[in-house]
């Protein structure tokens, strides 16, 4: 994947951190998906440290994170704000068909950890739509359960999820928030086909003439 700079000031995207690539660690052909039928995703574990994943058109993946709360931030958006122009300026450099993420608004007792992540979640869907491009989501506990992670010993152990990366992926990472997002992109490419036939079905759909009130909204 091609690098790029991002400006490091409060308040504006942080540079994509802990990246690393991987070529044909994964068994294409047990998951029944080659490389030339891959759509591009990105996928997202939305968090103050975001974690990252993403498919390239020739199979390849790349990943990373996302640091979205710096010290010195003066505004409350600063953290949103720094997720949108992030999330614009890595879909100029490396477009995608689908956008995937882990719906975790529901995922904690907190109501404002419940509150933060459904800001992230708004930015992303505001950038997934101004785009075209197509949504998938899942709750914690089903991306913990695809990687073998659900169990009572292992649900709140964020490690397992790194080790389930090593041990069925083949992929070694050093963040939890990665492996997140590589099990999120992972599901991902399961439902590639249904994701993918709702976009051409949009595209096919013929526009509905405008009342007074929708011209409004244009």
């Amino acid at each position: 994947m091609k690098s790029f700079a991002m400006d490091n000031s409060p308040g504006n995207p942080t540079p994509i951190s802990s990246v690393g690539k991987i070529t044909g660690a994964i068994d294409l052909a047990k998951l029944q998906m080659s490389s030339s039928d891959s759509p591009r995703i990105l996928a997202l574990d939305l968090a103050n440290r975001t974690g990252w994943a993403y498919l390239t058109e020739d199979g390849d993946r790349d990943y990373g994170t996302w640091d979205l709360v710096k010290r010195g931030d003066s505004h409350p958006g600063a953290r949103v704000d720094r997720l949108r122009r992030g999330l614009v300026e890595f879909l100029e450099e490396c477009p995608a068909e689908i956008l995937a993420f882990e719906d975790a608004q529901r995922a904690s007792l907190n109501w404002n950890t419940g509150i933060a992540h459904a800001e992230l979640r708004g930015i992303v869907k505001e950038v997934a739509c101004s785009r075209g491009i197509e949504l998938l989501s899942w709750y914690p506990i089903t991306i913990k359960a695809y990687a073998g992670c659900a169990g009572k010993t292992t649900r709140k152990d964020k490690a397992a999820m790194i080790r389930a990366c090593e041990r069925l992926l083949g992929i070694t990472v050093y963040d939890d928030n990665i492996a997140d997002a590589l099990w999120i992109l992972e599901l991902a490419r399961q439902s590639p086909d249904s994701a993918l036939e709702r976009v051409s079905q949009r595209k096919r759909k013929k526009p509905r003439k405008k009342s007074v009130q929708r011209k409004l909204f244009r």
